[in-house]
């Protein structure tokens, strides 16, 4: 049987968060629209790239799990190609918000 004592113990070092992404991110802004379902779309700039997905700051709440498209890069008046993804990640930034979410592109179906 396990000792109280033994169980109270805190580890000496925190323990070391393995990245899980599939491909490498790329700290990069660049122009972005996001859109949600109901259709409420925003322009921002995403925090870091990659091939599997994107980082970006909002002032708007997105759920994990929610699904939303994204234009990366977004040119206005261009013929921009909109990608489908979900919210991954959420965290505040500063104790009230903004929040950065990370993104997971997904296939098309």
């Amino acid at each position: 049987s396990s000792s109280p004592c033994r169980a109270s113990r805190k580890p000496a070092h925190k323990p070391v968060r393995k990245d899980r992404r599939a491909s490498p991110r790329v700290s990069l802004r660049l122009p972005i629209r996001v859109r949600n379902w109901y259709g409420t779309e925003e322009f921002t700039k995403s925090e870091n790239v990659s091939k599997g997905g994107l980082a970006f700051i909002s002032e708007k709440r997105y759920e994990i799990g929610e699904a939303l498209q994204i234009t990366c890069p977004y040119n206005p008046g261009a013929d921009n190609i909109e990608s489908r993804g979900r919210v991954a990640r959420r965290s505040e930034t500063k104790g009230s918000g903004p929040w950065i979410y990370g993104v997971r592109y997904e296939a098309a179906p």
